[in-house]
């Protein structure tokens, strides 16, 4: 009975991760809003035009994931289980830093939101913060990209388990963040 479930187990785990799409290198387009230059390839289940974008790449024997929030509308929640905790059109930067913060805490993942700034991201005017995070007994560190784009939240949020791997590829994520280009 055991060596079954494991088999069910390990051919349903191996149906996900081919369902899992490549992106990069070269450029994606998001939301029909901008684009990103990725230098490497990502993966992901989900489709770059949805409101939600996850993609993965690894290094060595820890992974460093990013996050999309594509086009949030005034009054909607960054996550659908986040009901009430919604995104308005006129919230300040550091606001819409909570609002992450609050969501993070409501999936059950302590957190500290710090250094919120004023950033450029590609052509767009936007901001940045930094969030430490614990999910389920692991740290995390992730730095947050944000703007607002006619009247819609995009997130982009690097994270890293461990601050080693953080810094080394935090100059990446930038990198990353500097080619974004508007699509008119």
């Amino acid at each position: 009975m055991v060596k079954s479930k494991f088999f069910i187990l390990t051919i349903f785990l191996l149906f996900i991760s081919n369902c899992a799409t490549s992106y990069g290198p070269g450029r994606i387009d998001i939301k029909d809003t901008f684009s990103i230059d990725f230098e490497n390839t990502w993966k992901s289940p989900h489709d770059p035009k949805s409101d939600y974008l996850l993609l993965t790449s690894a290094d060595g024997k820890s992974e460093f994931k990013m996050e999309f929030f594509s086009g949030l509308e005034d009054g909607k929640p960054l996550y659908y289980w986040t009901k009430g905790n919604n995104f308005r059109k006129n919230m300040t930067n550091k606001q819409i830093a909570l609002l992450y913060s609050d969501a993070m805490a409501i999936t059950g993942f302590e957190n500290e939101v710090s250094k919120i700034e004023p950033s450029k991201i590609g052509p767009f005017d936007g901001f940045m913060f930094e969030v430490k995070m614990n999910k389920k007994g692991k740290n995390v560190r992730s730095l947050v990209a944000g703007m607002v784009i006619d009247e819609k939240l995009f997130l982009i949020q690097f994270e890293v388990e461990e601050e080693k791997l953080f810094l080394k590829h935090i100059g990446f994520f930038k990198a990353m963040l500097a080619s974004i280009k508007s699509i008119e």
